[in-house]
């Protein structure tokens, strides 16, 4: 794979510094370097790059007003010294953020999510092993690129070949992935399989209201309406948690 590439810094030094650990990365082809917003628009919409390493304060503009000019739409890793602009890194559908100084390490694990970014992957996670509570989900819905850290899912539920992600404060997200793909990735510890169409995240649960003996609804911190659960997620629940 050559992922065309351009970086945005109005630091020289941050420059020379990510163009060095991106030689040490083959995937990544760097095809130009700008340091002002003004440029880099004029850049990224003539060579329309795979991906752009994008500041976020720079002279004449910041990294959103890029974004806001560009004709071609790349792949965005926003690089900055400012964690407080995470929220709105994610808002536009970033890649991932990265702050400086960049570790390579970390480097890598950016860019192990530009593949699934570009459509070659459904959905990014760690091969062979489950999610760690503090990882981060790489996953695409409604034609859109979502990153969402592990535990601030609320749950999962079954729909079809689909699957919805609940998240709080904001609606579903439809992602192309079936419960037992969900089951086999999620850490075990914070996340509790009620039946085949429902996944939880146990420290949300806040209480069962019975309805009848095979039917209640499962209240969770985060989400404004319970969950519909059965007579096998009311034995599930009552299994893995006896206190409620």
């Amino acid at each position: 794979m050559n992922i065309r590439t351009v970086i945005v810094d109005d630091s020289d030094m941050d420059r020379f510094n990510l163009r060095i650990l991106l030689k040490r990365c083959p995937e990544i082809s760097v095809i130009a370097e700008c340091a002002t917003a003004s440029l880099a628009v004029e850049t990224i919409n003539r060579e329309k790059p795979d991906l752009v390493f994008l500041d976020i304060q720079m002279p004449g503009g910041s990294g959103f007003d890029v974004l806001e000019k560009l004709l071609h739409a790349p792949h965005i890793i926003f690089v900055t010294a400012f964690d407080h602009y995470a929220v709105r890194a994610f808002e536009v559908n970033a890649v991932d953020y990265l702050l400086k100084p960049i570790l390579l390490e970390r480097l890598k694990m950016a860019l192990a999510r530009v593949p699934a970014a570009l459509g070659q992957e459904e959905e990014m996670r760690p091969a062979g092993r489950p999610l760690a509570q503090d990882e981060q989900l790489f996953v695409k819905s409604g034609g859109r690129q979502f990153f969402i850290p592990v535990s601030r899912i609320s749950a999962i539920c079954a729909a079809g070949d689909y699957s919805q992600v609940l998240l709080p404060g904001q609606p579903p997200l439809e992602v192309r992935r079936r419960m037992t793909e969900w089951a086999k990735f999620l850490p075990e510890d914070l996340f509790l399989q009620v039946d085949r169409s429902l996944i939880v995240n146990r420290t949300q649960i806040r209480g069962i209201e019975r309805l009848s003996r095979t039917s209640a609804r499962l209240s969770l911190a985060n989400l404004e309406k319970p969950l519909p659960i059965g007579r096998a997620g009311l034995e599930s629940l009552q299994k893995a948690l006896p206190s409620l």
